[in-house]
């Protein structure tokens, strides 16, 4: 005897009757769309609408060409349709995301992210942090890679190794005669070394090598003497570059609205 399925269908208010689909057996298992969330450099978007321009079918202007677009093949949730997508920009976290379908919940997103390169992460220049003699010596002496010039790095490494530094201290005193006192402690370092040089790395993420002057500053203590790097050439950089990356990543995007935070 053939089994039988009864069901009591009613009609929408439009009256129409909802689909049925009715599986037996070993039936692949339904499963709801994946939710598309992608992450990158700051280049991901525009690499990304790249490979899918021919949905937008752009012409000579940066417009749309309605006669290319209704040629142009789907790509499911991953499709471009300019006149529903939105690009988001966050310059100060250096951020730029796709929002290919905002009103649907599985709607894909992608986002690019401007990062410092990890090279920076090595020096330290402008963080601050502190090095011995010896662990200045050893910073210079296994990142030759990074500099601008081979022997300039020879030549620090060696100033470094023989490193001597005088140190004096002077001290002024004030008395009025009244109770008031004043001390003033001034303390300078006389030393031969090189105190500049320069490196040769990327400052972003996926982006060329720039070149720029560091500066080695020295901090004297009571019994030792302290390095730390600074760069006013690097800070300028990372904000200019930044500035010019994310200008050249939206020039690629200007089918879309653009929403800055």
């Amino acid at each position: 005897m053939d089994d039988k399925l009864l069901m009591n269908l009613s009609p929408d208010s439009e009256g129409k009757y909802p689909d049925i689909v009715y599986r037996t057996g070993s039936a692949e298992v339904i499963r709801e769309p994946q939710v598309v969330n992608l992450s990158g450099d700051i280049e991901s978007v525009g690499r990304f609408i790249d490979k899918r321009i021919v949905n937008l079918a752009l012409d000579e202007n940066g417009e749309l060409n309605e006669n290319e677009v209704k040629k142009a093949d789907l790509h499911g949730l991953q499709h471009v349709d300019a006149n529903i997508a939105v690009i988001l920009v966050d310059v100060e976290k250096g951020e730029i995301e796709l929002l290919l379908d905002p009103e649907n919940y599985y709607g894909a997103k992608v986002k690019g992210t401007l990062s410092q390169a990890s090279e920076l992460e090595i020096f330290e220049v402008n963080s601050g942090d502190m090095y011995s003699r010896e662990e200045l010596i050893k910073l210079i002496k296994f990142n030759r890679f990074l500099f601008a010039d081979e022997k300039e790095q020879q030549n620090l490494l060696l100033a470094f190794q023989k490193f001597k530094a005088d140190i004096f201290l002077n001290i002024h005193k004030e008395d009025d005669n009244r109770g008031n006192f004043n001390a003033v402690f001034n303390r300078t370092v006389n030393t031969q070394v090189p105190l500049t040089f320069k490196l040769n790395t990327p400052i972003y993420k996926g982006q060329p090598k720039e070149k720029y002057e560091v500066e080695i500053c020295i901090n004297p203590g009571a019994t030792n003497v302290q390095f730390y790097f600074e760069s006013v050439e690097l800070k300028d950089l990372l904000k200019v570059r930044k500035e010019e990356i994310i200008a050249k990543q939206l020039a690629l995007c200007k089918a879309f609205p653009i929403i800055n935070k």
